[in-house]
Order: structure tokens, then C-alpha cells, then sequence
């Protein structure tokens, strides 16, 4: 019996001796292994913001993407991620030449990065070719996210959401991009917040194309967002603006530095970030500088940005000085006109969002065409609408432009006159397009051409009349290019003076007095014949509620008195 108990003993002890030796291994290991875990819970993200399509470097030898190629390749390792928060391509001058070495994203993809938010500024990608450039480049183009899938085209090329394995970390990319509002807005984040939840995501990085103040709202209201690469303001924060647990931050623009930060997956905060410079010192990275190379060649054949197309002897008018007032100028007249050349006997329309800068006094180049252009602009597109349509986006122009001038509509072949005092979408009372050399009333039942840009067109289906489009074409052109093929031909004829073409207004939008109550409700539009309905309906209402009062005041007093007289 106690032979049976020493032989339990001794296994007993021998095991003991056994696990407190693979113990003691461990205890020894253990800070090598803690290291490791460290090592890999440490995400490194490079990002740029509002390259805005600058490909070389700049006089003073800063910026250009083969810099920002080299800085990114120095600087990456097997837990980086590579991002770009909008706006890359902006202010490339000929989109549509772009193919293999020309499309931004497969320079991107030569570069090193893994994703990049798709914003207005790209709009050019919508076109067919560039959609199947993608499929076909040989260099691997990042991933392009976007909340606004608003064409086919663009849903096939990009993604609402993109993840990564970076080192063992798991990383999620999503986009923040204006909405109808910011609720709408807000609730895209949530979804998309949702969807990368559901893959397990270590980290998520919201790409942003929304203001400063948007960009906090969003942080406070979802504290799964990591970090926010402010893709729109062009500041450069030197130390991220931390909003809860997310860290906000933006290199700048025209990629004259990047931003390189270590962030802590697991403490959920950033150990270091800052924004190096790429001045004359970093040298370029010669497989894109060749690409830089090729796509320059390309664009200067093109289209040169230092072309003289004329001269004007006087400042064309600025943003500024147009939205004070409601009416015609200089500059919607002339981009008008560049777009309705683009048909025959078509009626051209631009909306001042779609406009950015004015003309300056002097040589008209091709850059400066260019600048006078918003991002939201895009191509050309030819719509056939009737009459009765062509007198409703008139209609927005006389209510809604002229509450906010900065919202209004320049026209081109086609003048209209108003009065202010009748309601809201009902105040148009002539309307006269330019058919060959002659001015005709416009036929409600007759079906018109109208070129406008797709910013334009947007801007006319968001508004509370939506234009009712019988046919729709996207040209091959940008707005841009057809002002250049515009002032080149003016130029080519004699006529290269634009101050001379556009030195006064056309009253092409006319305010219109009314004389008498027929005056008010002659020639009324669709929704004006709904809108006097509904006001007589809510005359008759009211004036029947104050007879009903009043004949219920009187039955009172009348009630009194007999009262009174039986006391």
C-alpha cells in the first residue's frame, strides 16, 4: 500500500516539475511575444488630400507624384495603408484622352495606394472607356469608394466599402460624401459602419468629402469611425483634431507633403503623425515619373493650357459679383453660348454652381477657361424637352434664383419675362426662344434641344419642379471644352475681343409689372393653376370660418338677451 502511494507521489511530482519548466519558457518568451502582439496592433496609414491633379512638381521643386510616390514607398511596410481623400485627378485638362498610362487611378496604382475616395471632381470616370480602362490597365488601380453611386457605370467601378488585411490587421474603408442632407447622410455612415462591423474590421477610415463641421458632427455620432481623412478643406493638420475617440486629419493640397501616422488599434489612439514635406531634396520615383511623363506628353498634344484662345480688355464677372443680384452676365452668357453651339438651334443653360472663377483682363488661356469651372460641371448632355418643360426650368430660374441668386440659371438662345408678385413657380408670363435668325413664342406641345452640363442637370432634377426629359444624350465633350472650341472660333473670325461680345446684358431675364388681376392670372403654368386652386380653397376656408364666427357671436348675444328679459 505505501509502495502504491510513493509510486502516485512520485508521477505527481515529476508532472509538477514538468509544467513549472514549460512555465518557466513561457514567462522567458513572453516579452518577445508581447512585443510581436504590439508590433502588429500598430496600423500605419499614409494619406494625401487635394492632389488636384498635380502631376509635377511645382517651381520651387515641391510636390509632383513621383515625390509622392517615392515618400510613399520609403515609408510603407507590411501594416500600411495607402489613402487618398478625394480629389486626385482634379485639374487634369483633357480627361478624355486618358488611356492606359493616362487614367489617374492606374497611376494611383503605380504609386502604392490601396484606396481613394471618388468624388464630383472625377466625374469624367462615368464614361464608358474609362470604365473599361479600368478593367484592363496593367497597373492594379486602388480601390474607389463612393456613397454616391448615382450612375451605372460608376456602381460598377466603385465600392460603397473596401477592406484590407494589413500585417494581420483588419481595416475598413468607407466613404463620407454629401447627401440630399446630412441625415441621409448620416444614415449611409451607419449602414456602411455596419457592413464593415460585420467583417470584423480592426479599423475603420472614413475618406471625407464633407465640411469641417460635418466631419465633427459625424465623429460624435459614430465613435466606430476611427480616423477621418478630410478630403475637402485642404488644411494642413500638423497634430490630428481628436473628436471622442476619432482622429481627424488633411496634408493640404496640390501634394506638396504627406501625412504619415502610426495609430494603436487596441488603445484606439494615435501614437504619432505628422506631414512630410516634399521639397527638392526627395528624389522621384522613376516608374512613375515615367508614367507622369507619358500622360503630360498626351495632355500637351491635346490641349496646351498655356494657349492664347483671346484677349478681353476688362475683368469678366467674379462668383462673387454674380450672385448679387439676379440677372444675366458676361460669364453665364458666354458659357451658354458655348454650350448651345454645341446643337443646332439649341437652347443653352448653365447654372451657376456649375461656374467657379471669372475672366481676368488681358490673354484668355486655356488653363484659365478651365479654372472658370466648378467640379461638379462633367460633360456636356443633350436633353429634348417640350415646351411646357422648357417653361418650367424657367420657372426654378424665376423662383427659385431669384430668392438665391447663387442658385439661378443663365440662358442662351432664349429670353423669358417674369413678374416677381405672382406666387412662387407661376410667375413667367412670355417665353421666346432663337430659331435660326428668328425669335418665336414657345409652343407648349413642341419639343425643343437644351445643352446643358451634368452639374446643371442635376442641380434641375433636385429642385421641387423636376424637368421632364423625353430623350437624354451624354456628349464626349466637358463644359471646359467647349468654351475653348467657342473662343477659339471667335478668335479665328476676327471677333477675339470677349469684352466686345459680352461687354452688356441681354435681358434675357426681364421683370414683367402687373397691371390688373387679369394680368396676375393670365397665361398661369401648370402648378400655377394648382397654386390659385389651393389659395381660393384657402380664401373660402377662411372667410367661411369668420362668417361662421360671426353668426355664432350673434346667436350668442341674441340668447342673452331673451335671458335677460324673461329675468
Amino acid at each position: 500500500m505505501r509502495c502504491h502511494v510513493r509510486v502516485k507521489t512520485a508521477g505527481f511530482v515529476k508532472w509538477m516539475m514538468v509544467w513549472m519548466a514549460l512555465f518557466m519558457l513561457l514567462s522567458a518568451a513572453h516579452p518577445v511575444w508581447a512585443k510581436s502582439v504590439k508590433r502588429a496592433k500598430t496600423l500605419r496609414v499614409i494619406y494625401t488630400t487635394r492632389v488636384d491633379g498635380q502631376l509635377t512638381a511645382d517651381a520651387k521643386g515641391r510636390g509632383g507624384a513621383a515625390k509622392l510616390a517615392a515618400l510613399i514607398k520609403a515609408n510603407r511596410a507590411d501594416n500600411t495603408i495607402v489613402v487618398d481623400g478625394g480629389g486626385f485627378g482634379n485639374d487634369l485638362l483633357n480627361a478624355l484622352v486618358y488611356g492606359e498610362d493616362g487614367d489617374p487611378w492606374g497611376l494611383m496604382g503605380t504609386m502604392g495606394y490601396d484606396a481613394a475616395l471618388q468624388t464630383n471632381d472625377n466625374r469624367f470616370t462615368s464614361n464608358s472607356k474609362q470604365a473599361q480602362v479600368l478593367k484592363t490597365q496593367k497597373n492594379q488601380a486602388p480601390k474607389i469608394v463612393s456613397q454616391n453611386l448615382s450612375s451605372r457605370v460608376l456602381t460598377k467601378q466603385t465600392e460603397r466599402i473596401a477592406v484590407f488585411d494589413k500585417g494581420g490587421i483588419k481595416v475598413g474603408v468607407m466613404a463620407l460624401s454629401p447627401g440630399k442632407n446630412f441625415w441621409t447622410t448620416e444614415q449611409r455612415v451607419r449602414q456602411d459602419i455596419g457592413q464593415l462591423k460585420e467583417n470584423h474590421c480592426d479599423v475603420i477610415i472614413a475618406l471625407s468629402n464633407l465640411s469641417n463641421r460635418q466631419n465633427k458632427a459625424i465623429a460624435r455620432l459614430n465613435r466606430n469611425i476611427n480616423i477621418i481623412v478630410d478630403g475637402k478643406s485642404g488644411e494642413e493638420i500638423d497634430d490630428p483634431l481628436v473628436v471622442g475617440k476619432t482622429a481627424i486629419v488633411s496634408a493640404g493640397q496640390k501634394g506638396t507633403q504627406i501625412g504619415v501616422m502610426d495609430y494603436d488599434t487596441a488603445g484606439r489612439e494615435v501614437k504619432t503623425d505628422g506631414l512630410i514635406p516634399l521639397d527638392a531634396k526627395v528624389k522621384e520615383d522613376p516608374d512613375t515619373a515615367d508614367q507622369v511623363g507619358r500622360i503630360s506628353a498626351v495632355l500637351a498634344q491635346k490641349n496646351d493650357p498655356t494657349q492664347v484662345l483671346g484677349t478681353s480688355q476688362k475683368d469678366f464677372a467674379t462668383k462673387k459679383m454674380r450672385t448679387q443680384k439676379f440677372a444675366d452676365n458676361d460669364t453665364g452668357n458666354m458659357i451658354a453660348d458655348a454650350y448651345a453651339a454645341q446643337g443646332n438651334d439649341a437652347v443653352g443653360v448653365v447654372a451657376e454652381s456649375s461656374l467657379k472663377n471669372g475672366l481676368a483682363l488681358g490673354d484668355v488661356t486655356t488653363q484659365q477657361v478651365v479654372d472658370l469651372f466648378s467640379r461638379n460641371s462633367g460633360r456636356l448632355v443633350k436633353l429634348r424637352v417640350s415646351g411646357a418643360t422648357l417653361r418650367e426650368i424657367c420657372e426654378v430660374d424665376a423662383a427659385v434664383g431669384y430668392l438665391f441668386p447663387e442658385r439661378q440659371l443663365y440662358f442662351s438662345h432664349l429670353v423669358y419675362q417674369y413678374a416677381p408678385v405672382r406666387s412662387p413657380f407661376n410667375r413667367v408670363t412670355s417665353l421666346k426662344v432663337q430659331i435660326g435668325n428668328k425669335w418665336q413664342t414657345v409652343r407648349l406641345d413642341q419639343t425643343y434641344t437644351v445643352i446643358a452640363d451634368q452639374g446643371t442637370a442635376a442641380e434641375l432634377k433636385a429642385i421641387p419642379m423636376k424637368m421632364a426629359v423625353q430623350q437624354q444624350k451624354t456628349l464626349d465633350r466637358l463644359g471646359w471644352q467647349a468654351a475653348v472650341t467657342y473662343i477659339k472660333g471667335l478668335n479665328q473670325s476676327g471677333e477675339a475681343s470677349l469684352s466686345a461680345n459680352y461687354v452688356v446684358t441681354r435681358d434675357s431675364k426681364k421683370a414683367d409689372s402687373i397691371q390688373s388681376l387679369g394680368d396676375y392670372l393670365n397665361n398661369p403654368s401648370r402648378f400655377g393653376v394648382l397654386t390659385d386652386c389651393v389659395i381660393i380653397v384657402v380664401i373660402a376656408l377662411i372667410v367661411s370660418a369668420i362668417i361662421a364666427a360671426q353668426k355664432k357671436k350673434r346667436n350668442g348675444l341674441t340668447r342673452r338677451t331673451q335671458r335677460s328679459r324673461k329675468l
